[in-house]
């Protein structure tokens, strides 16, 4: 059975064997590869299995990226990220990315009513049509195919898509893939030559880890326990029975204030507690395996670790976890938004709404509608949200050194104008372009000058003259 059943509680140690349990478990008939049910069900059973695949995931799109229609006006801008809303686009990502951590291999398809997916879906065809992004995994995608050839185009590409046993057109969907590929290497939870799933390198630390946890168990089934010592030595008959058995369930029925009457000879002892310790400083080593076999997760993002430690405030501890996010960002969630950014503006943009534009923006009016939509089309960008948002009073302390160097700037000889230039340049010192004027002072001085200047002598009094 492999891993298949490894996690389902139903099958749970006796306590009478050790903790691998028997065949039936499927605990120690470990697959060399995992198949799409032992993924499947390592994510569901094993307590770590749901963060492991999705805690990178959830926080590289904790943070909303920035739509930009350069030179456009703010309305596209809300018209974009409506629509991404409506198709819960945010959701979707997550979904489809934690899809391709678990098997492997995953996908998105575009699929809309009365539309036949062999065919390519353009701007046109979206008129008036009910558009959908479905989620595809290794068991819908069964019978693409992918180039294994190393002499063509196509190598270690998707070369062909099947949904269902229905082809479908390449440009229509998105196949993603979790690592490497090999060469030849036909992977079972893709049912492909594609990439292999993120529990794939740690079987023998989940193993490890459940036998781990199983200790716990029996270390807090013990602490619970009472051992009631008879020291009757006589041969057992009912009598003696029957007194041990109300002796134990008097002990069972007592509470905190519960009162328990036992022979003089017998006694109630609690287990002694050992190993727990060491028990834990293991699970804490396999927690740092499981780290070391997920290269791609900070232990911070999985484990909830605090960044700052000692003396340090985490700053540079959380550096690092963003340049790690930052690669996963480009190499795994960049390539779906550039797949769904065109159907996205596909369905924004439609004549109805470019129509809308023009009426309501005077630049729009002399340009035609294919003209505005191609305009806007190739007006779009985004960029990354701030994982690391900064507080007020870091963006305070940062706006008076930015402003210091400007006045500096300034006592160098620098020209009002350019000043203003960068000021406005930069998003991060005012919301609003400023426009400078010559410092109060710097005209107050000026109009001292020129009155001194202009203001004509007294004239000499007459008692100067007599004198």
């Amino acid at each position: 059975m492999g891993l298949f059943n490894l996690f389902r509680r139903e099958k749970t140690d006796t306590g009478a064997g050790n903790a691998e349990y028997s065949l039936e478990g499927g605990f120690t008939n470990l697959p060399d590869i995992l198949s799409y049910g032992d993924c499947r069900n390592i994510y569901k059973y094993w307590a770590l299995g749901k963060r492991v695949a999705k805690a990178l995931p959830n926080f590289a799109l904790s943070a909303q990226r920035t739509i930009i229609f350069e030179d456009m006006p703010e309305e596209c801008i809300k018209l974009f990220q409506e629509t991404e809303k409506d198709l819960q686009i945010h959701r979707l990502l997550k979904e489809v990315l934690t899809n391709i951590r678990i098997f492997g291999i995953s996908g998105i398809c575009v699929v809309s009513n009365e539309d036949d997916l062999s065919k390519k879906l353009t701007y046109s065809s979206t008129v008036d049509k009910t558009i959908a992004f479905n989620i595809v995994d290794p068991l819908n995608l069964t019978g693409s195919q992918i180039g294994i050839d190393p002499t063509k185009l196509n190598y270690q590409k998707v070369s062909s898509i099947k949904v269902n046993g229905q082809d479908v057109d390449l440009s229509r969907a998105y196949i993603g893939f979790n690592d490497h590929l090999f060469y030849l290497d036909y992977v079972p939870s893709n049912f492909n030559f594609g990439s292999i799933s993120i529990y794939q390198n740690m079987i023998s630390l989940i193993y490890d880890w459940n036998r781990c946890v199983t200790a716990l168990e029996r270390i807090s089934t013990k602490a619970g326990s009472i051992l009631v010592r008879n020291r009757d030595g006589g041969v057992l008959n009912s009598i003696s029975a029957e007194a041990a058995r109300k002796t134990l369930e008097a002990i069972r029925n007592m509470r905190n204030d519960g009162i328990a009457s036992i022979n003089n000879s017998d006694s109630v002892e609690l287990f002694n507690l050992a190993g727990v310790g060491e028990v834990d400083a293991i699970i804490e080593r396999l927690n740092n395996c499981i780290m070391m076999a997920l290269s791609d997760t900070p232990s911070a993002i999985l484990l909830d670790e605090r960044l700052a430690k000692g003396f340090g405030d985490g700053t540079e501890d959380m550096k690092a976890i963003l340049m790690a996010v930052e690669d996963y960002r480009e190499s795994q969630i960049r390539p779906i938004y550039n797949f769904l950014d065109k159907y996205l503006l596909y369905l924004t943009f439609t004549p109805k709404t470019l129509q809308k534009l023009k009426e309501d923006y005077s630049e729009f009016k002399s340009m035609s509608l294919p003209e505005l939509r191609e305009a806007i089309f190739n007006s779009f960008s985004f960029e990354w949200g701030n994982l690391y948002p900064e507080s007020e009073a870091t963006k305070t302390d940062n706006m008076a050194r930015k402003l210091d160097n400007l006045l500096k700037l300034r006592d160098l000889g620098a020209n009002l104008e350019d000043i203003e230039a960068i000021i406005n340049a930069d998003p991060g010192l005012y919301n609003e372009n400023i426009t400078l004027d010559a410092p109060l002072e710097d005209s107050m001085e000026g109009e001292d000058e020129t009155s001194s200047i202009s203001q004509p002598s007294k004239a000499p009094s007459p008692s100067s003259d007599e004198e």
